[in-house]
């Protein structure tokens, strides 16, 4: 089942880094998915980070070129 979570992909601000950084670690383990996707850059780097930590097994990436 797809679940979007909304994230700044251009934000570089550090009060909203970490904030979705735990935003999205608290999201991940009440879902506890088995497989994530994650694309764009901003994306990739911050969900694969909290997928690992959160356990995930399956870490998927996809980067568009623009």
């Amino acid at each position: 089942i797809p679940v979007d979570i909304k994230m700044a992909r251009t934000e570089l601000n550090i009060v909203g880094f970490v904030s979705e950084f735990f935003g999205l670690l608290k999201a991940l383990k009440s879902i506890n998915p088995d497989s994530v996707l994650c694309y764009f850059a901003k994306p990739v780097i911050l969900g694969n980070i909290v997928a690992m930590l959160s356990g995930v097994k399956n870490r998927f990436s996809i980067i568009k070129q623009e």
